[in-house]
């Protein structure tokens, strides 16, 4: 009698565990939709997991050579959000300045892929936000207006005020001539995560890109 109650005791549980994660599911899933882009507080409160991945990285030149769109965009909203084959959020975004591609682009809106959803974070990146600018190495996918992010976090760039802009991941020598230095290791020490940002003075950095290009061109 005893296991009886032991066995209907274990799948009580088990039930009331798969309507709490599916439960949770769905709010997150209704948030994206009244709002848009998830309110970043309450989202990562419901983060499933974490997927850890290496990334193939660029040096600079190379990744300059390589994006097909090198912009500064703002983020709009958020489109929708892909679960297979990997976790993904299609963003809508506002080209403000473009550095390389398609001059027509300007002014107009392009999509997006980032990594992670509001259910699976990648490589602890934070997911983006309305309004936030960056500054992006960007491939185009087979799908029309839109593009992925060429070394994922490796080639975000964004905009923290006026003048300076945060690279999300992988210290380069390479933009060291354009760094700020003082700012780059305050930063490092705030974060909770151990990551190998670069505190860049964004002027600089953008006269560095074009620079690069020119002598792609003379090559």
């Amino acid at each position: 009698m005893s296991k009886k109650i032991y066995s209907l005791s274990g799948a009580v549980c088990l039930l009331i565990a798969l309507v709490f994660v599916l439960g949770s599911q769905e709010e997150a899933k209704r948030e994206l939709n009244q709002n848009g882009i998830p309110d970043q507080a309450s989202s990562t409160n419901k983060l499933k997991g974490n997927i850890r991945a290496e990334l193939e990285v660029f040096n600079f030149d190379e990744a300059v050579t390589r994006a097909d769109l090198i912009a500064k965009v703002q983020i709009e909203r958020a489109i929708k959000e892909i679960d297979e084959p990997s976790p993904k959020t299609l963003y809508q975004a506002s080209v403000l300045e473009l550095l390389k591609g398609d001059e027509g682009l300007v002014n107009r809106t392009i999509d997006i892929l980032q990594q992670g959803n509001s259910t699976w974070s990648f490589n602890n990146n934070t997911m983006f936000g309305q309004g936030d600018e960056y500054f992006l190495f960007l491939n185009k996918a087979t799908v029309s207006n839109t593009y992925w992010i060429l070394g994922e976090e490796t080639g975000m760039y964004e905009v923290i005020d006026d003048g300076r802009i945060e690279k999300k991941s992988l210290y380069l020598d390479e933009l060291t001539d354009i760094e700020d230095k003082v700012s780059t290791e305050m930063f490092k020490k705030n974060q909770k995560e151990v990551k190998d940002i670069q505190i860049l003075y964004e002027n600089k950095f953008m006269n560095k890109i074009v620079e690069q290009l020119n002598k792609n061109r003379s090559e």
